[in-house]
C-alpha cells in the first residue's frame, strides 16, 4: 500500500470517528505512521485531502455495491433486497459507521462552494445508481414511481439516520429509520416483504 493510500485510509477512519473538523493533520500523520512532509508531498492542504477522501469514498462505495449486485441474477426485486440487506448489515455490524461524503457535507459544504460542488458530484452517481435499481423494480412490478425522488429520499433518510446514530450513539435508531424507508419503498413498488 502506498503512503498516499495510508494517508487516505487514516483520514477516512478519523473522519468517521471524529468528524472532519476534529481531525488534525497530526492525527492523520500519526495514524498513517508518516510525516507531515510525506503528507504535503501528496496533498497541498487538508482541504485537498478532504476532496480526495470524498471522491475515493464515493467511488469505493459505488463500486462495492455494483460488484455485489453484478453477481446476482437479473431479478430486480432480489437485487434491491440484496442492496438493502448489505447496506443495513454494514451499519448494524460495522465499527466505523458513517459516510465521509455526508459528514463533510454537514460540517463544511455550506461555507465552501468548491467542496459543495465536489460533494454534489460524489452524491450524483450514487443517486443515479439507486434510481436505476428502483426503475428496474418499478418496470418489473409495472408501477409508476418517480425513481429519482425515491432515490433522493433514500439518500436523505440514510444520511439522516447516520447523523442520528453519530449524535445519539444508538445504531437501532439508524436501523429503524432505514427499515421504515425500505418498508415504504417496497409498498410503493408493490413488493410483498
Amino acid at each position: 500500500m502506498s503512503t498516499k493510500d495510508l494517508i487516505l485510509d487514516a483520514a477516512e477512519i478519523l473522519i468517521l470517528q471524529k468528524g472532519v473538523s476534529a481531525t488534525s493533520l497530526n492525527d492523520i500523520c500519526n495514524l498513517a505512521k508518516t510525516t507531515k512532509g510525506a503528507f504535503f508531498h501528496y496533498f497541498k492542504s487538508k482541504n485537498d485531502l478532504i476532496i480526495e477522501s470524498i471522491i475515493r469514498f464515493s467511488d469505493c462505495s459505488l463500486t462495492k455495491y455494483k460488484n455485489l449486485l453484478s453477481s446476482s441474477d437479473g431479478d430486480a426485486i432480489k437485487r434491491l433486497e440484496i442492496f438493502f440487506a448489505k447496506f443495513e448489515s454494514e451499519i448494524f455490524a460495522g465499527d466505523l459507521v458513517g459516510c465521509v461524503v455526508g459528514i463533510s457535507a454537514q460540517e463544511l459544504a455550506v461555507n465552501n462552494p468548491q467542496l459543495q460542488q465536489i460533494i454534489a458530484q460524489a452524491f450524483s452517481p450514487v443517486l443515479d445508481f439507486f434510481a436505476k435499481l428502483i426503475e428496474h423494480v418499478a418496470k418489473q412490478q409495472q408501477v409508476d414511481v418517480n425513481a429519482r425522488e425515491l432515490s433522493q429520499m433514500w439518500l436523505a433518510c440514510s444520511q439522516g439516520a447516520l447523523m442520528l446514530y453519530r449524535g445519539l450513539g444508538d445504531k437501532q435508531i439508524a436501523i429503524a429509520a432505514l427499515v421504515q424507508y425500505r418498508t415504504c419503498l417496497f409498498q410503493k413498488l408493490n413488493i410483498n416483504p
